[in-house]
């Protein structure tokens, strides 16, 4: 992982002092913590914001907007253009 590293070049910019394992431990599972409670979150939110909407009466439009993973819903298929 980068960011630990670069943490810990932080570190040393700072400080003129090199980081010890310890705290590279700490900071790499801090970085570790961070990044899958965020790709949890961000599946699970997905989840629910497509659910929500199809609930509501929305749709999804088929046709590809600019995006790989960008979706459009509307409420009425003449405006998916």
């Amino acid at each position: 992982m980068c960011a630990p590293i670069a943490a810990g070049s932080l570190w040393y910019v700072v400080t003129r002092q090199e980081c010890s394992v310890a705290f590279h431990n700490v900071i790499t599972r801090v970085f570790v913590i961070f990044f899958s409670v965020g790709l949890v979150s961000s599946v699970v939110f997905n989840f629910w914001v497509t659910d929500y909407l199809e609930e509501k009466g929305y749709m999804h439009c088929e046709k590809r907007i600019t995006g790989p993973s960008m979706k459009k819903y509307v409420k009425y298929e003449y405006l998916c253009r």
